[in-house]
């Protein structure tokens, strides 16, 4: 935003701070204010937003977009600007993400690659709880109850979910060498570990987030009911919820006309 938008850009994290926001997000802010390189102006944010779109994915130009937004209503609150340039300017439409769950080979073959307990237990315990990586990461042992867990979401917000026995038995035997935290490594170190599970393993498209579409799309196949996977997620709205009640509607319907579909045979 300019040189002497340095000492507000400060502000404008320390604000975060007080609010709780984590570190990856206030990160997220701080990328978003010092990528923007025009004048702050309706005109100078359009260009700003549409040199994105040739470079980065429509997800992220929507962050972006977002972050902007969010802090220029900040700098009119301070003061700072009279009215916020980007009133008028739309998101950009993003489509959603596909939901590809695991197999149930391929989530067997990943753990079975596993050499060590902490790989092991990652697999495990993502699958089994649909938690995010960064809740995981951010797990403490003082979070781990007899069959459920103490999860540190979005926003400062907590909620409980469950484990099942096997992976709390994995969990409490790899918690005899943790100190902080349970994992006592950043997100980007365990992103890695699951490539590389992946690529042993033979399986494709092997991040954090699949293994908590895999958790939510099982979850509803076994009977779990919309409105717990809702909780368990940690979702703000049922529509984010929705989104897993979509994915395999064509083959449930196909297995349903076998089973309701009127015949003259």
């Amino acid at each position: 935003m300019g040189k002497i938008c340095g000492k507000v850009i400060e502000d404008y994290v320390r604000y975060l701070r007080l609010l709780n926001r984590s570190p990856e997000t206030i990160a997220s802010y701080r990328g978003t204010i010092h990528m923007f390189d025009r004048p702050a102006t309706k005109a100078g944010i359009e260009e700003w937003l549409e040199s994105l779109r040739f470079r980065l994915k429509p997800g992220s130009v929507l962050v972006h977009h977002k972050n902007l937004r969010a802090f220029l209503n900040w700098c009119v609150r301070r003061g700072h600007l009279p009215a916020n340039p980007m009133k008028g300017i739309p998101e950009p439409r993003v489509r959603p993400n596909v939901v590809e769950p695991f197999s149930p080979e391929q989530a067997r073959a990943l753990y079975a690659t596993a050499t060590s307990l902490r790989d092991r237990l990652l697999v495990a315990i993502l699958l089994n709880t649909g938690i995010r990586i960064g809740e995981l990461v951010a797990l403490r042992p003082e979070d781990v109850q007899p069959g459920k867990l103490q999860i540190h979401g979005k926003g400062g917000k907590h909620r409980w979910v469950g484990i099942n026995s096997q992976t709390e038995a994995l969990l409490r035997e790899y918690m005899m060498l943790s100190t902080d935290t349970v994992f006592g490594v950043k997100r980007r170190a365990l992103y890695w570990a699951l490539r590389r599970l992946g690529g042993r393993a033979g399986v494709t498209k092997v991040h954090p987030h699949r293994f908590r579409d895999t958790f939510a799309v099982r979850f509803l196949e076994n009977g779990g009911g919309v409105d717990d996977l809702q909780v368990l997620l940690g979702h703000s709205s049922i529509t984010m919820t929705l989104r897993y009640v979509q994915w395999g509607r064509e083959q449930r319907a196909i297995q349903g006309h076998a089973r309701y579909a009127p015949s003259v045979f």
